[in-house]
């Protein structure tokens, strides 16, 4: 039982990665200079319907794993009135996908069949110059699993990918 728990749990693991990042603009100065971090709900470019609640959870789970971080004093879901050394993280979906998640639990991901993606443009800036200070594109991909994988573990992979950047430039 112990070991088909464990193949279980390798195949749904491979299920989402992060497919692709992109370093858009890199930050001239440090990200620790910033003391606290406000993150706006993420908007939508792109002709494909996004849900609601993907504008929201992407941006969520940021806030939540920057927060687990401790490298600023305060990580909010808003915009707030103070300007003095904070950060804005503001986010653009520029490609969605869904995909079929029968058909990614039916054929395992062959030739990535009902394969979802969400891709998404993060850009930083500083809240009292309104200056873009860094860019970067992430772009995570479910394409199989056992139980065909999930979107919510791409959304979680962008913002690990979002919180190793912020951390690489600190």
């Amino acid at each position: 039982m112990k070991k088909l728990f464990i193949f279980l749990s390798f195949f749904l693991m491979l299920s989402c990665t992060a497919k692709r990042i992109a370093v858009l603009r890199i930050p001239e100065t440090s990200f620790a200079r910033y003391i606290g971090v406000e993150i706006a709900d993420f908007c939508v470019k792109t002709p494909t319907i996004v849900p609601r609640d993907v504008l929201l959870k992407i941006p969520d789970e940021i806030a939540i794993k920057l927060k687990n971080t401790h490298l600023f004093s305060h990580v909010v879901r808003y915009i707030t009135p103070q300007k003095d050394k904070t950060l804005v993280i503001r986010g653009i979906i520029t490609q969605f996908q869904p995909g079929s998640r029968i058909k990614r639990g039916l054929c395992l991901g062959l030739e990535h069949i009902g394969a979802g993606y969400v891709t998404v443009r993060i850009s930083f800036f500083d809240k009292q110059t309104q200056r873009k200070i860094a860019e970067l594109d992430v772009e995570s991909q479910v394409n199989w699993g056992l139980t065909g994988g999930n979107l919510e573990v791409c959304y979680q992979k962008i913002a690990q990918e979002v919180v190793k950047f912020i951390k690489f430039y600190y």
